[in-house]
């Protein structure tokens, strides 16, 4: 974005020197002209008959006319180059990358409670939509055309599906949105964003922790089948997150973009992987799911 600034001001501090170097060029070959017409007609009309006066050819309303024309010129080029300018800035924040910070302590320790600076990624989702597809049945068949190993039970799938940092980067540009992606989604009830983890995708089924259980149903869990369309969201710290198991699965329509790295404050590793929270911890509280298509 600064490289951006940079050649936006220094293309329009160009053109705006050009033209009033043009328009000043343009006045003194003007008034150059006239002068030498004027002399050159009072030479004539007096060696003719010496009757005749000289004729100016000053003529103020064709000077000021020509001078507006230009300025109204120069004031169409600056506008054609800022509108493009801000044309190309919104496109790349709209569509492409942009920065964002995600502050308090629902996503610890993978982001950090002050508010850590993540870059966001917003077209690859809108291009491939949700991986296997948003419909649960689709979704099913998928996983089991597949036979993919982070698909065989629960939350042995929490793991990173790519080790390499640089194919993390490479598959999140290229793919739909992945169980494991930490995005950026506005709020289905209020004003704002929220920056959680998607644990679920459509068609699979939730089962929430006993402390999550309505009191009627605190032994037993029904299981929350992910609607079409939704995803489930939570946060890496499952003890203090605010995410869907309050408010219940997310429309992908809300999603704004994937988060791929961190890029403030400078610590540890910036790259933001697939790797879920340990699910055997005491501390831990999240969902547990099964995927789309799996027997159980």
């Amino acid at each position: 974005m600064n490289a951006l600034r940079i050649w936006c001001t220094r293309n329009l501090k160009a053109n705006v020197t050009g033209r009033w170097q043009g328009i000043n060029i343009v006045r003194t070959t003007r008034s150059s002209n006239r002068n030498f017409t004027a002399n050159r007609n009072n030479i004539n009309n007096n060696s003719s008959n010496g009757k005749q006066g000289v004729k100016s050819s000053n003529r103020p309303d064709d000077d000021q006319f020509t001078d507006w024309k230009d300025v109204m010129e120069f004031v169409k080029d600056i506008s054609l180059h800022m509108g493009l300018g801000v044309s190309i800035a919104y496109c790349f924040t709209e569509y492409g990358f942009s920065t964002t910070a995600c502050e308090g302590p629902s996503m610890m320790p993978t982001l950090q409670e002050e508010g850590d600076v993540v870059l966001v990624e917003k077209f690859s989702h809108r291009l491939f939509g949700i991986h296997g597809s948003s419909e649960g049945m689709k979704r099913s068949h998928f996983n089991m055309m597949q036979n993919d190993e982070n698909s065989s039970s629960g939350y042995s799938f929490r793991k990173d599906e790519t080790v390499d940092d640089d194919s993390v980067i490479f598959d999140k540009l290229t793919s739909g949105i992945k169980v494991g992606d930490v995005v950026v989604s506005r709020h289905p009830h209020n004003d704002g964003t929220i920056c959680k983890r998607v644990v679920a995708l459509p068609g699979d089924r939730v089962e929430l922790h006993p402390k999550y259980r309505p009191i009627r149903n605190k032994r037993k869990s029904d299981l929350i089948v992910v609607p079409d369309g939704h995803i489930w969201l939570e946060g890496d710290n499952t003890r203090n997150s605010n995410d869907s198991r309050h408010y219940g699965s997310v429309p992908a329509s809300l999603i704004v973009g994937k988060v791929l790295l961190r890029i403030w404050p400078l610590r540890g590793k910036s790259i933001i992987g697939r790797q879920l929270p340990e699910s055997k911890t005491q501390n831990f509280t999240g969902s547990y799911v099964y995927s789309a298509g799996e027997l159980w």
